[in-house]
């Protein structure tokens, strides 16, 4: 019994943990990923700058 509740918890515990991450949908950064996913890191660094202190 002990065992089969310790599984339970475990299970719980898990998903709760798997939620999935909310990112940020504005305009900088959005642009930010874009630039980075391009190898345009400085440019990627200012938008992402930005972009979070948007919110």
């Amino acid at each position: 019994m002990r065992s089969w509740l310790l599984i339970v918890l475990i299970s719980i515990s898990g998903a709760i943990a798997a939620q999935e991450i909310q990112r940020p949908e504005s305009y900088n950064y959005l642009r930010g990923q874009e630039a980075l996913e391009n190898n345009n890191v400085e440019e990627g660094i200012t938008y992402l700058d930005q972009g979070f202190l948007e919110r």
